[in-house]
């Protein structure tokens, strides 16, 4: 079995920009790879992204922060349903 090497994360952003993707404030985009792991978000890419690798023409990083905050609020609501 291979590992993959452990990235920060900026170099995670900075692989996100190699592939096309457009991050307009890397700061933010970092703090939310600190807070996310590289394969929960790469989940959230998977929308903009080509079979070659690379992604879809302007698809910013504000697209996946949205995905991310559905998917948060949508979470809460289905955990707070499923406790009742």
């Amino acid at each position: 079995m291979t590992t993959k090497p452990f990235t920060t994360p900026a170099q995670q952003v900075a692989l996100i920009k190699e592939k096309g993707f457009v991050v307009d404030d890397a700061q933010k985009c970092e703090k939310f790879f600190e807070r996310n792991n590289y394969y929960r978000v790469s989940a959230f890419l998977l929308p903009f992204r080509r079979s070659n690798g690379t992604y879809i023409a302007n698809s910013s990083f504000q697209k996946v922060l949205s995905i991310d905050t559905f998917d948060s609020k949508i979470r809460n609501l289905l955990t707070r349903a499923i406790e009742q």
